[in-house]
């Protein structure tokens, strides 16, 4: 029972469990990876740019209406049969509620965007809502109990299973375009719900009334309040790109290469940040009590996250345009774009985990107050970025100069207006040291941009006439090959966070 192990027991927990979900984030990512490499090569760019323009109309009320009810169950040291019950039931309304939004959304950004197609679309993707509220709770409950292993499974399960799909439904019939990506969705969420609700005993029962769940909506709604705005500061700048230019083919490829290039580059972060704060927020909640133990768990995770980011950001600024040559031929600007985001990487993955790190100690109305911040600091940054790139070409012909624009802007606000005051107002709030937590990653920080010069000279300098498939099979073993030797004794530390016995492990499914 986790409500009573001690805080050393609890680190060997989470070192045990963080092992399991990055093994099984590395195969999700090899499949998405995969993935994209067939769809890329047989659905046309403004596909993906009307899928991008849909996404954040499910998404958006999605997290809107969620409540954060999810973390909310996490967070809560203790959670009776009664409250599941009612959680379960108001998960369905509100996915109910986000469905119905999305339909809306859509009737209303068609016209902005010019793109009349969005309709029909939304009106399919809304019951993608739907599905996911049925799995919400279920999710949470596994997650609560940190039986994280078989979590991952139903997730891997679920996104092998829609990826296997994709791929037969574009080889015999490409011309069915962005709606093999949307049947992909539905496959996914079906076999994820099928496999939590397999894995997790508790089985839905008829609510009371008057079940106490006031102070959990109340740490939920900030919370959720908290992630749209979050959300909606790494989405906003595709919102634009559809505003300014979805009315067109054109426009709606060139959105479709920019999403897509966005989500090369956010890859990383997911590998790392994803299962590192599926294991945080159950940890940190159950190591409130002991503050050592605490610091100790959370400076475990940024260390982590440098280790294993910053090498990844630096890599991909340097041979990101040979990436997405391979990936997909045909887009050729992708390349660039993915130069231009990849520093975002430095930066994004501690923002990603202080956030579990703020909700974990009850800081919402401090998370929500950053995520304000965050998400006026990127539209503006965006909106100068445009600005910027109108100076670089037409932008009604060839908005090239525009979407580089804006692809800098990213990176350059994430880089230097929010990393470091972020990290200082969340660590004065939990009660770790600045200066602790940049003791630890400097080293790796350094050992990344070494690493990173010595694979730039040897790429565009001595290789520059190889194929580009050819320069990343040398590219990317010389890069791990010199990070290895540059932060040999992080490395080894990492390694031995990550390995840990079945008795440590067994902690983890008590």
């Amino acid at each position: 029972n986790h409500d009573e192990i001690s805080g050393e027991q609890l680190l060997v927990a989470v070192r045990g469990g963080t092992r399991k979900v990055v093994v099984a984030q590395v195969f999700s990512q090899l499949v998405s990876l995969a993935t994209l490499g067939v769809l890329y090569r047989w659905i046309s760019p403004d596909a993906f740019g009307l899928l991008s323009m849909a996404i954040p109309l499910v998404l958006l009320p999605r997290m809107l209406t969620s409540l954060g009810l999810s973390i909310a169950t996490v967070q809560r040291e203790t959670l009776s049969d009664q409250q599941r019950a009612a959680l379960f039931s108001i998960n369905i309304v509100l996915g109910l509620v986000a469905a119905a939004a999305t339909v809306g959304l859509g009737y209303l950004f068609a016209p902005i965007y010019g793109a009349t197609e969005l309709i029909t679309l939304c009106q399919w993707l809304a019951g993608t809502s739907v599905l996911a509220s049925l799995g919400f709770l279920h999710q949470a409950l596994l997650e609560r109990k940190m039986q994280l292993g078989r979590l991952v499974a139903a997730r891997l399960g679920g996104q092998t299973a829609g990826s296997l799909l994709a791929i037969i439904a574009v080889i015999l019939n490409p011309q069915w375009g962005v709606w093999i990506l949307v049947l992909q969705q539905y496959v996914e969420l079906t076999v994820i719900n099928i496999a939590v609700w397999c894995l997790e005993p508790w089985k839905p029962r008829w609510p009371r009334r008057q079940t106490p769940l006031r102070d959990l909506i109340h740490f939920g709604g900030l919370y959720s309040a908290s992630s749209l705005l979050f959300y909606l500061g790494q989405a906003i700048d595709k919102m634009l790109i559809a505003w300014w230019f979805g009315g067109t083919k054109l426009g709606q490829a060139g959105l479709g290469i920019y999403s897509q290039s966005f989500l090369l580059v956010m890859k990383p972060v997911q590998l790392i940040t994803q299962p590192v704060t599926s294991v945080m927020l159950p940890a940190l909640s159950r190591a409130q009590s002991d503050p050592q133990a605490y610091q100790q768990i959370a400076l475990l995770f940024y260390r982590m996250i440098a280790i294993t980011l910053l090498p990844a950001g630096v890599g991909l600024f340097v041979v990101g345009r040979d990436v997405m040559l391979v990936l997909a031929p045909e887009w050729k600007e992708a390349g660039w774009l993915v130069t231009a985001l990849a520093p975002a990487i430095l930066a994004q993955g501690f923002v990603n985990i202080t956030g579990s790190v703020l909700a974990s100690v009850g800081k919402t109305k401090a998370l929500f107050f950053s995520a304000l911040v965050m998400f006026l600091l990127l539209l503006e940054g965006y909106l100068a970025g445009y600005w910027l790139g109108t100076k670089f070409g037409d932008p009604a012909t060839y908005p090239r100069g525009v979407f580089l624009g804006v692809a800098a802007s990213y990176s350059l606000v994430m880089l230097t207006a929010i990393l470091i005051p972020y990290l200082a107002y969340s660590c004065h709030l939990v009660g770790i040291r600045l200066r602790d937590l940049l003791a630890l990653v400097w080293h790796p920080g350094l050992a990344s941009l070494a690493m990173g010069l010595v694979v730039w000279a040897l790429g565009d300098l001595l290789l520059v006439s190889m194929a580009p498939w050819l320069r990343l099979v040398i590219l990317i073993p010389a890069g791990v090959i010199l990070y290895l030797a540059f932060a040999l004794n992080d490395v080894k530390w990492l390694a031995g966070q990550l390995a840990g016995s079945p008795e440590q492990q067994s902690l983890l499914d008590s």
